[in-house]
C-alpha cells in the first residue's frame, strides 16, 4: 500500500501536534478535533484493614470510572472508535 504522505521532520528529535494544551486535534477525520484532554484524578487503591465486599467494590467502581474516562478521551479524539 503506498503511504499518500508522513509526518516527519527527518531528525530524530520527533513531531509535536499542537504548540498548547488549547490547540485542537482529531484523528482519522472521525473525531471533531478536540482540545487536550484532562488527565482527571489518578487511581488511589482503598487501604482497609478488614476484608470486606464493601471495600472491594469501592476499589472496582473507582478504577472502573477511571477506565471509562480513558475510553472517553480516547473516543473524543478518534483514536478508538
Amino acid at each position: 500500500m503506498a503511504i499518500g504522505q508522513q509526518l516527519s521532520r527527518g531528525s530524530d528529535d520527533g513531531v509535536c501536534l499542537g504548540q498548547a494544551s488549547t490547540d485542537k486535534i482529531g484523528f482519522f477525520g472521525l473525531a471533531t478535533p478536540v482540545v487536550q484532554q484532562s488527565a482527571g484524578t489518578a487511581y488511589t487503591k482503598t487501604t482497609t484493614t478488614t476484608t470486606t465486599t464493601t471495600a472491594l467494590t469501592v476499589d472496582i467502581t473507582a478504577l472502573g470510572a477511571l477506565v471509562n474516562a480513558l475510553r472517553t478521551s480516547l473516543v473524543n479524539l478518534g483514536l478508538v472508535a
